[in-house]
């Protein structure tokens, strides 16, 4: 039956009204999920399909490969300076959750897409406007079966997880030798840590570390080496065995922490156990132990079992030399009225601590939840301060730890 002119007028125009809604739904849910043109991620999502594109400078060599547990898609482009971006964490309707990119080794950066559903790489390729990746629905087994980390998926990395090296001992420096200092400036590269106001953990804990090793050194005491002196990621097994490798005589990890319930200030200190002194350390830990996979790192092969129970008789003497570092510096922290006020020295198994033959400790600076602790972690003079209290407590741990030793060994 044909239409009245005015009835099929208004339908036509009816119908040209419902796809402009639909069209601008679709740009706006563009734009929140990172769909500005001058952001560095954008996520457009339609049915069954999400595409993800990242504004890179130019065309470069790739790799795209899945992970599974938690499920999420990884890119690694080779020799590219690129900017670091993030689309929002939470992208309603999408079968993506979150993605960023950032630097994951010197010449190597690395974008991780994390996935709210099962999904497949259906296409992955450089157009003039950057890297396009397109996400198709896939069932949750096929999505396993495909998942996994490619041979030398990490590049330039050494000593990963695989081979647990076994301890060496604990080195025994000579009478007045300056003791190895292992810094370990959390988070880096495409791993931001905490961020509040601007603010990004990874940059505020290296330029402590920065600080605090030129006031080592200035000692005369200490020899400091930082795990990273730049913006850069290094996974938490790396770090532990660096540490290792130079035989340091002390490995200290820098974080800032944060909380969304209620309000916290000051310095914390960590050591290790595999039992957390509290819910507040186990969820600390557990955040600070997701940075590899947040950074797309295969956790398959830590070890083998026999290698792991000998790890774990040789670092019974050194956690009892790590609680009394911690001790010493939540002493000098507190003096000086630095330390948190509730459980300053707690204990939890942060992967980054479990070196068997170098005590270690995890020192949280402050909060970036809290306004007035933010503003101190932007002042020069803050990290000079943080550099005198641990420089107070080295000196009466080294001291009362050498002594120990010596009547050990005797």
């Amino acid at each position: 039956m044909r239409l009245p002119t005015f009835r099929r007028e208004g339908f036509i125009i009816g119908f040209t009204l419902l796809c402009a809604v639909v069209a601008a739904a679709t740009w706006l849910f563009a734009i929140q999920g990172g769909g500005d043109e001058s952001s560095v991620i954008r996520v457009d999502s339609g049915w069954g399909e999400t595409e993800i594109t990242a504004r890179l400078e130019r065309p470069v060599s790739y790799r795209v490969f899945t992970l599974d547990d938690p499920r999420r898609v990884v890119v690694d482009f080779e020799q590219g300076a690129w900017p670091e971006g993030s689309a929002p964490a939470a992208l309603d309707g999408s079968m993506v959750s979150g993605v960023r990119i950032g630097l994951f080794r010197p010449g190597t950066a690395r974008m991780v897409v994390d996935l709210a559903e099962p999904a497949r790489v259906e296409t992955a390729l450089f157009e003039e406007d950057g890297f396009h990746l397109t996400l198709e629905d896939t069932s949750a087994s096929a999505f396993t079966a495909a998942a996994g980390a490619p041979e030398q998926s990490l590049w330039g990395t050494r000593n990963l997880p695989g081979s647990l090296a076994l301890p060496r001992g604990p080195r025994l420096p000579a009478p007045g030798e300056p003791l190895v200092v292992m810094l370990d400036p959390g988070h880096g590269g495409i791993d931001p840590g905490a961020m509040r106001d601007g603010l990004m953990e990874k940059d505020i804990v290296l330029r402590a570390a920065r600080t605090i090793g030129a006031a080592l050194e200035a000692t005369g005491r200490y020899i400091p080496v930082l795990t990273r002196s730049d913006d850069t990621f290094l996974p938490l097994d790396a770090r532990v065995e660096e540490a290792r490798r130079i035989r340091a005589d002390v490995f200290i990890s820098l974080h800032v922490n944060t909380v969304t319930v209620g309000q916290a200030q000051g310095v914390s200190v960590y050591s290790l156990s595999e039992t957390a002194s509290d819910k507040a350390a186990a969820r600390i830990a557990a955040l600070e132990n997701r940075a590899d996979i947040l950074a797309g790192v295969d956790l398959e092969g830590e070890g083998s079992t026999v290698a792991r129970i000998l790890v774990d008789m040789a670092q019974r003497e050194t956690n009892a030399r790590s609680r009394a570092l911690a001790a010493a510096l939540v002493q000098k922290f507190d003096a000086k009225d630095g330390a948190i006020r509730s459980n300053p020295h707690r204990e939890a198994g942060f992967r980054v601590l479990k070196a068997p033959d170098i005590p270690s400790v995890l020192i949280e600076l402050g909060f970036l939840s809290d306004p007035e602790d933010r503003a101190r972690m932007q002042s020069a003079a803050w990290g000079e301060g943080v550099a005198r209290e641990i420089i107070a407590a080295l000196d009466t741990w080294a001291e009362a730890d050498r002594a120990a030793r010596a009547l050990v060994r005797h």
